[in-house]
């Protein structure tokens, strides 16, 4: 029998090696402002690092991963750090409501990933990072690098498990980022 959390847990679906330069990433920073493109354990993730007057805008389109994730936030008193956001359609638009030069990461795990990525590069700081998930995907992700060209990129390829499948075998995964020049 398969066995799947019902729960949000603090454990991103990233490899380790993504999670630990993610942690020293915002380790680093005081109050980071961070967008998500999708919600779910790195919401809960996330959450760990916003200190005093970090913020998270975390934008999912499935409503019953919104729910499960509005649920986290209220049992552990996060409503108020983390906006949740319900977008069904054009979910890069959601960039165009934010200044220039406002998140110091942007992670993108969701939809419409090439249209977020080309729409979060003006909201990203200098020196900011833009994060894919899942860049194997070569053939549905391969723009990107075009899209992100005149940025200095890294990616990470490693194995990842699902902290809500506990069944779920590992996976290759590869997490790509582009760091907006300074």
């Amino acid at each position: 029998m398969k066995q799947v959390l019902s729960q949000i847990i603090p454990k991103p679906w990233l490899t380790p090696a993504v999670i630990k330069f993610l942690q020293q990433y915002l380790t680093g920073l005081q109050n980071p402002k961070i967008l998500e493109f999708g919600s779910g354990c790195s919401t809960a993730f996330f959450s760990q690092y916003l200190g005093e007057h970090g913020s998270l805008v975390s934008v999912e389109h499935n409503i019953i991963w919104y729910e499960h994730v509005h649920n986290y936030l209220e049992q552990n008193n996060l409503k108020n750090k983390v906006d949740l956001r319900l977008v069904q359609v054009d979910y890069a638009q959601e960039c165009a409501k934010f200044m220039s030069n406002y998140f110091d990461l942007v992670f993108i795990d969701a939809k419409d990933r090439m249209a977020c990525l080309q729409q979060a590069r003006e909201i990203v700081k200098p020196g900011g990072i833009i994060m894919l998930d899942d860049s194997q995907m070569r053939d549905k992700y391969q723009v990107a690098n075009q899209i992100m060209h005149d940025w200095f990129k890294t990616e990470l390829v490693g194995l990842k498990s699902n902290p809500l499948d506990l069944t779920c075998p590992e996976q290759i995964s590869a997490t790509a980022w582009w760091v907006k020049p300074i």
